[in-house]
This record gives structure tokens, C-alpha cells and sequence, in this order.
């Protein structure tokens, strides 16, 4: 499995809870629950995460809904500053005009503070060989190190150096041969 942000949450709580579902993993830009608490005391990390705040304010998806979704070209810059793909970005913005779509897509945030807050993210040791994968520039990288205690099984850790938050768009051929290099060893029936 690959699990990229949003998915990547759903990956841990996957290997947390269903390591036999999984033979191997690979997670890029996802807090582990660990490093929660550290983000939020971090003025840096808050900044660049305040959008997971404001999404669940009354309102917020009509504030963000907006013809051309500046906000989304505003995320893009602040997480991907160097990185630049027009047809993806209009392939985004496509998807979240689609009717009742950004609404639906913004309450994940309220969502995951919820489970957080209520102590059902699952903290768990992981015995599924796990890679994971973080761009220098996401402010997930900061504190990923913390992760690594909850990984029993085979685990690497890769931080790549001027990597925003798409390290799969952003360096597509180093990641995929990452990918696959990890499930040739770890994953081969």
C-alpha cells in the first residue's frame, strides 16, 4: 500500500490496527499521531498547518469555494513552492468544483481533530515493514523522527533534501524507484 497525506492516515491506522491486511508500506508527508502535539507548539509548523484550523470554522467551505480557488493555488505555494505543474493543479481545482466535493472534502480536517482530541488514532506498534517518505520543505518532516519508536518491524525513514509536500510529483522517478525497491525487498511473495 501507498499512502500519500490523507491516505498516508489511513495507512497508519491501517498498520496499526490491521498489520495482516498490509504486507508492506510506504507513507509520504503524513504526521504520525506522535507528532501532533509538537506541531501545534511549534509557531512555524502552526503557520503552515493553520488551514487544517480554519477548514473547520463554521463557513469555511463557501470562504474557500470561490471562483478559481485561491486557496488551493495558496497551499500549493506554501507547501511546493519551487514545484510547478499547471495541468495538475487545474485537475485539482476540476475536482474540488464538482458539487458538494469541497465540502465533503473539508470535513477530513474536523474529522481527524476529532479522533485525535477523542484519543482514537491508534498508537500502536507497527510490525508491517514500513517506508516513509518526507520532503525537507513539509512541516511533517520536522518532527517524522518521532515516528520511528512505533515501527517494530523492517523501517526506513527518507527525508529528501528541497522536497516540498508532493515528493511524488516533485521527484517522480527517484520516489517510484523508492517504491518499488521497497516492495521488491519487503513485499515478493
Amino acid at each position: 500500500v501507498v499512502g500519500m497525506d490523507w491516505g498516508g492516515t489511513s495507512t497508519f491506522q491501517a498498520l496499526a490496527t490491521a498489520p495482516s491486511a498490509i504486507k508492506a508500506a510506504v507513507v509520504m508527508n503524513t504526521a504520525h499521531p506522535v507528532t501532533f502535539s509538537s506541531i501545534r507548539k511549534d509557531p512555524d509548523a502552526v503557520r503552515s498547518l493553520f488551514h487544517f484550523y480554519y477548514f473547520q470554522l463554521p463557513g469555511a467551505d463557501s470562504s474557500v469555494n470561490v471562483e478559481g480557488l485561491p486557496f488551493v493555488d495558496y497551499l500549493w505555494q506554501l507547501w511546493s513552492p519551487a514545484f510547478k505543474d499547471d495541468a495538475h493543479l487545474r485537475s485539482i481545482k476540476e475536482t474540488l468544483s464538482s458539487p458538494g466535493t469541497m465540502t465533503a472534502a473539508l470535513k477530513y480536517y474536523g474529522g481527524l481533530f476529532h479522533a485525535g482530541r477523542e484519543r482514537w488514532l491508534p498508537m500502536n506498534e507497527m510490525h508491517t515493514p514500513t517506508l516513509t517518505i518526507y520532503g525537507s520543505n513539509d512541516p511533517t518532516a520536522r518532527y517524522a523522527a518521532k515516528e520511528e519508536p512505533f515501527f517494530k518491524g523492517p523501517y526506513r525513514r527518507i527525508v529528501l533534501t528541497d522536497v516540498g509536500h508532493f515528493p511524488h510529483l516533485e521527484r517522480e522517478a527517484e520516489v517510484t524507484g523508492l517504491i518499488m525497491d521497497w516492495f521488491t525487498t519487503h513485499a515478493a511473495d
